[in-house]
């Protein structure tokens, strides 16, 4: 079987191709406590400053919270999809709406700008 961040990376590079958002991973990150963390997946431009932080294995980030908030990063610990989960666009626009867009406005993927002047209507 697969392990938890590969699919991870897999479920959200689709994300990526599909909405048109910026996905690393896996990647590693300094964060404020000077340690190097190692994360599934880094959703930039969402979420907080320096983007989200996914991952599936809570430990990762225990006790760290504080810090990689400092750092300027959000985080979300989310199961990985299974295998045979189907990509669903509109649960992932939801979590991605959720988070908001923190990159510059003029660079916010088109659908993220027609569903935010559509709330606002």
């Amino acid at each position: 079987m697969r392990s938890a961040a590969i699919r991870h990376i897999d479920y959200w590079q689709r994300i990526s191709n599909d909405l048109h958002v910026e996905v690393v991973g896996p990647t590693f990150l300094q964060i404020a406590s000077g340690m190097r963390l190692e994360v599934d997946v880094l959703v930039k431009n969402f979420g907080a400053e320096h983007g989200m932080i996914i991952v599936a294995d809570a430990s990762k980030i225990a006790g760290l919270h504080d810090a990689i908030i400092a750092t300027g990063f959000g985080f979300s610990i989310m199961d990985a999809p299974s295998a045979d989960r189907m990509y669903e666009r509109e649960v992932a626009i939801s979590v991605l709406l959720d988070w908001g867009w923190t990159g510059p406005d003029n660079e916010a993927p088109e659908w993220y700008r027609a569903a935010e002047s559509g709330m606002s209507s």
